[in-house]
């Protein structure tokens, strides 16, 4: 366990100095390979489709955990180096804190139209319509989520199943951000990928929320935990949203334009609308409970040798 605590350790420190590469992010190539799958095997929207998408899942899925396992053969320094440099390219907290940054700057210096196209570089939504509060509103939602698909996530399957878990994590995640949106093309070629991604975020997820649970205000965490998680129609969203958003007192959600629709999403957290200055506020909360992931894990490597 010592062993994975320095790995992971000097994983972050690598992303923080480093960064990722600006145009070769995490399995480009594998995003790319998905589409081309997709188009073979997309049979339009009728049921039969479902079935194409779980081939097409396993199609992608299988030759990454061949790999994997492969890698999981090496010996010593070789081992201990494919794995750094696999959970190196998995991970990915610099790039996302950098972009939001430059949207708070941009409210900060009350340049709207320059916020909403760094928002822009974020999220998959038209951002054109959005006012300060939705902007702040937008950006913090995408941290919370991000902080699990670039951060959390990746460290617990690492911690879990080493080289394997955490390709399987990336895998899933980017066949789930291609092929599981809820609208016609997507609801049954990707009702697999969604599933898959659902489990595999289910216990990270909550871990984050006993992170926020620890660090914000208790009380509103737990009841924004019990009573306002289910609101959303995605159950891990719902508690990552009320969570975080009651941690730090603010109100999340309502009104937003989702590929040219406007969709009333649900209030959640407490208090008042965000300001931009809550974006740095939950960049906050985000690297304390990172921190706490790290204490713990040196912790238990100490505890067990």
């Amino acid at each position: 366990m010592i062993e994975t605590a320095l790995i992971v350790t000097t994983v972050l420190l690598l992303d923080r100095w480093l960064g990722q590469f600006r145009r070769h992010q995490t399995l480009v190539g594998f995003g790319l390979l998905g589409a081309r799958v997709e188009r073979i095997l997309f049979r339009g929207t009728d049921r039969s489709t479902r079935m194409c998408g779980v081939v097409g899942w396993i199609a992608m899925v299988l030759p990454v955990l061949v790999v994997a396992l492969l890698l999981m053969h090496l010996q010593g320094f070789l081992f201990l180096l494919a794995q750094v440099f696999t959970l190196y390219l998995v991970l990915n907290s610099r790039t996302l804190s950098v972009q939001a940054f430059g949207v708070q700057q941009a409210l900060l210096q009350k340049n709207l139209a320059l916020a909403r196209e760094r928002l822009g570089w974020i999220v998959q939504q038209d951002c054109e319509q959005l006012d300060e509060e939705q902007i702040a509103s937008v950006t913090i939602e995408s941290l919370l989520e991000r902080a699990n698909e670039s951060l959390f996530a990746p460290i617990f399957w690492f911690v879990v199943a080493g080289i394997p878990g955490v390709l399987l994590f990336r895998a899933v995640s980017i066949l789930s951000s291609m092929w599981s949106y809820k609208n016609d093309r997507y609801y049954q070629f990707g009702w697999f990928s969604g599933r898959a991604h659902h489990w595999l975020c289910w216990i990270p997820v909550r871990l984050m929320a006993l992170n926020y649970l620890l660090l914000g205000k208790s009380s509103a965490v737990v009841n924004g935990w019990r009573y306002q998680a289910n609101l959303c129609s995605s159950q891990n969203r719902g508690v990552m949203m009320a969570t975080g958003a009651n941690a730090l007192q603010i109100k999340l959600g309502g009104v937003a334009w989702h590929h040219d629709k406007l969709i009333a999403h649900p209030i959640l957290g407490c208090c008042r609308r965000p300001f931009p200055n809550d974006i740095e506020r939950i960049m906050v909360l985000i690297e304390h409970g990172l921190l706490v992931w790290i204490a713990l894990l040196w912790l238990v490597g100490f505890y067990y040798g």
